[in-house]
């Protein structure tokens, strides 16, 4: 299999080949060798961005802007989404540490009620 090929078919968005096919030639003398690409796109297809098609960049934009070069950042890790009920628990739990100055008990435990 031609390597352009091969990176086609890694690529995670299929738009467009006729013009990433043209693209890959136009930047043949400064794009690296196809195990770096498929490296920088495995590494890309982690980001946050690249989980919706319509951010990924078409493969002809990803070549011509050389975009194998481009830095991966770690996602910053997102707080839990809590229900409404989960949060009420939660600030309850929060504000009976506050007033009684404990931890709040285990399941099975008794506490005491302030009222």
């Amino acid at each position: 299999m031609e390597e352009f090929q091969q990176f086609w078919e890694a690529y995670p968005r299929k738009v467009n080949k006729a013009q990433a096919r043209k693209a890959w030639n136009q930047v043949s003398l400064v794009r690296p060798d196809l195990e770096t690409l498929l490296q920088a796109l495995d590494k890309q297809k982690t980001q946050e961005q690249w989980q919706n098609p319509i951010y990924i960049p078409h493969a002809a934009t990803w070549l011509r802007n050389e975009r194998w070069e481009d830095e991966v950042y770690e996602a910053p890790k997102k707080a839990p989404v809590l229900s409404f009920a989960e949060r009420d628990e939660m600030l309850k739990r929060q504000r009976w540490e506050e007033m009684t100055g404990r931890k709040w008990p285990e399941p099975g435990e008794r506490r005491l009620q302030l009222l």
